[in-house]
């Protein structure tokens, strides 16, 4: 996933996620619905990140959980680094994950322990507004 996320692919990092797909944001939520919603996102916060900088991506798994039917938790730190690979800031998340299939991931919960100085939970009050302009 860290590939997708470095090669901007929201394509491949949109594979990697369940849906419907909620993230814990300190004491707030965001649940995605749908792929549509979750790239959109994905989209607001890279943008957001090259704003301040961020060139790259680089990712370490600091602890998993015991797989107990092929479900598991996974502490992975996120560094997003600037042109000469210095780090702007980091981002700390806990995902639940599943075993998929073809032995890759699926992501079915994220709970961000550590959120990027750039993210807000407001910046996804357009996925309720526009849920509730389709009912």
């Amino acid at each position: 996933m860290a590939d997708a996320y470095d090669r901007a692919d929201i394509e491949a990092v949109a594979d990697c996620y369940d849906l419907p797909c909620a993230v814990y944001v300190e004491d707030d939520v965001v649940v995605f619905s749908n792929r549509e919603e979750l790239k959109d996102a994905m989209r607001v916060q890279c943008g957001k990140s090259y704003a301040r900088g961020a060139r790259k991506v680089t990712n370490r798994v600091v602890a998993e959980s015991i797989s107990k039917s092929h479900q598991f938790s996974a502490w992975v730190e996120w560094d997003h680094l600037d042109d000469e690979g210095h780090s702007l800031f980091t981002t700390n998340a806990r995902y639940f994950c599943v075993a998929g299939d073809d032995g890759g991931l699926i992501i079915r919960l994220v709970e961000l322990t550590q959120s990027p100085v750039n993210y807000s939970t407001e910046d996804f009050e357009w996925i309720s507004r526009r849920r509730f302009a389709q009912a």
